[in-house]
């Protein structure tokens, strides 16, 4: 073995060994440490903590992290995996949401009409975060403008009607966005990534846009796939059909622009990311899924 290759084995081994170590274990002992989030990884890590590059591998949510020499710890890191300070507790006219697997905040802003710079705000977190299962966060009262009364009740028509189905499980959904974006010769971790960042593979949610299912498709995008691309009727609640519309719109979209603009379209509309540029919450979500793509890759 060479020397190279002892020393990569030996700083595995010493990595095996702190990842072993539960939380609570790391004490006054560890001259400097820090807790991963749910998904990230040392090299992640490094970027913020200074962790040693040659670590490499994802982490478990929580996991003890020893920093080398000269690395700095960062702020405690609050429920939700962020490095953030208890948020005050929700005032006049503000509501409050109790995070679910597969949550963004970019989701959960697009859902209340907040915008999500504010909700990251009110809530002490860091834009580039990953939300935890559980954790309760304050929905701002200050929203954006609402959509419009024709669209909020065929919304909750489409919910009330995705109620009454079965819900594929997530399982499903994933497999199905796999085989999807392979037979479009889409990356299946793009593919995945937007999935995630829209529904967090959950066929049953509605957006008060009225955007349906696991990839979040509209109605009139439906349609309009259905009578210039496929030459067939999609029906949004099946989640096939569900999931080919998401998937033929992505094809779509990085058949015309770059892969940046191609999420940020899928998002805002690339007619409106080729007039304005992205929105600052569009640069948020492509952000948000690009990151989520290396996680799928």
């Amino acid at each position: 073995m060479t020397r190279g290759r002892k020393e990569r084995a030996r700083a595995r081994e010493r990595t095996r060994r702190i990842l072993a170590l539960p939380v609570a274990a790391v004490t006054a002992g560890v001259p400097a440490s820090a807790l991963a989030y749910r998904g990230e990884s040392t090299t992640g890590t490094r970027h913020h903590w200074a962790v040693d590059p040659t670590l490499g591998g994802r982490l478990a949510a929580w996991t003890a992290v020893r920093l080398p020499p000269g690395g700095s710890a960062p702020a405690p890191i609050g429920p939700a995996g962020d490095r953030s300070t208890v948020p005050r507790p929700a005032g006049p006219g503000e509501g409050t949401y109790t995070v679910v697997r597969g949550d963004s905040l970019t989701r959960i802003a697009r859902h209340f009409g907040v915008d999500v710079r504010l909700l990251a705000a009110r809530n002490a977190l860091r834009m580039s975060r990953i939300l935890k299962a559980g954790t309760s966060l304050v929905i701002p009262a200050s929203r954006a403008p609402t959509y419009p009364p024709a669209v909020l009740a065929a919304a909750a028509r489409d919910r009330a009607a995705m109620a009454a189905l079965t819900r594929a499980p997530r399982s499903q959904v994933r497999r199905l966005v796999v085989q999807q974006a392979k037979e479009a010769g889409v990356p299946a971790s793009l593919a995945l990534a937007i999935t995630a960042q829209e529904s967090g593979f959950q066929q049953g949610v509605v957006s008060d846009a009225d955007a349906i299912g696991a990839m979040q498709v509209l109605p009139s995008t439906a349609a309009s796939l259905a009578t210039t691309v496929l030459h067939r009727p999609l029906n949004l609640f099946d989640v096939r059909d569900n999931v080919l519309a998401g998937v033929t719109l992505l094809h779509q979209l990085l058949a015309a622009a770059t892969v940046a603009d191609a999420v940020a379209g899928y998002y805002q509309g690339l007619p409106g990311v080729r007039a304005r540029g992205m929105d600052s919450d569009t640069r948020v979500y492509v952000a948000d899924v690009l990151a989520l793509q290396r996680g799928f890759g």
